[in-house]
Order: structure tokens, then C-alpha cells, then sequence
């Protein structure tokens, strides 16, 4: 894409590809990098009882919800130790180690934010 013209990469959302995530850099040296909260839902969910998903992605969307990256971070801490709380450390594990990940569109203004958490809309 590059060689074919496209400049000014700002963002890129993706999956955790660990190829991708580390070429970014080589190629787009200014953008930053979020992933995709879909697919970090679904990582989540991975580890989450199926009665259960339901309870969590209400608390996950309660995080990506907030007004601004300091009340999401706060946001987060308090999922996770209730996530712990419910005996569901796997998740408050994936939670902790990768929440920062889906947050970068914090950086941008907040009238893009609904479109740029995910990549799912492409």
C-alpha cells in the first residue's frame, strides 16, 4: 500500500497479528497502533464461562464507554478487580496485560472515536 501511495497513516486498528504489529513501525513510523475491540472482546470471551459472556461484554463496553482515557483506565481497574472478585482471573488476566492496546483512539477527536475502536466496519 505504501509503494502505491498512501501516506499519512495516523492509525492502524487491527487484530493482535504479531507480523503485523511489528511492521508498522517499519513501514508507517508516525502511526500508532490499536486493537481491534471486537477481536479483544472476543480473546476475553474466550476464557469466559458462555453464561457469562453476556455480564462481561456489558462491563468491557462500560470501559470503552468512558468519556475520556483516564476514566477508561480507571474504568478498566475496577473490571478487573471485579472480574477477580468473580472468580474469573483468566479474563481480568487478558484484561490487565492488553487493555491499553484497544485505547489509542482516546488520541484522536472524540466525533471519530465510534469509528476507529474497531476495524470491523471495514
Amino acid at each position: 500500500m505504501k509503494k502505491r501511495g498512501l501516506k499519512g497513516v495516523e492509525l492502524v486498528i487491527s487484530d493482535a497479528c504479531i507480523g503485523l504489529v511489528g511492521s508498522i513501525g517499519d513501514f508507517f513510523h508516525e502511526a500508532k497502533w490499536q486493537r481491534c475491540i471486537v477481536h479483544f472482546y472476543g480473546n476475553v470471551f474466550s476464557v469466559v464461562p458462555r453464561c457469562r459472556v453476556k455480564n462481561v461484554a456489558m462491563m468491557l463496553k462500560a470501559i470503552h464507554a468512558s468519556d475520556d482515557r483516564e476514566a477508561a483506565d480507571e474504568k478498566a481497574r475496577a473490571v478487573i478487580k471485579k472480574l477477580k472478585k468473580q472468580k474469573l482471573s483468566k479474563a481480568a488476566r487478558k484484561l490487565e496485560d492488553s487493555i491499553h492496546e484497544t485505547l489509542e483512539y482516546y488520541d484522536f477527536p472524540s466525533e471519530h472515536w465510534r469509528r476507529i475502536r474497531t476495524n470491523n466496519s471495514l
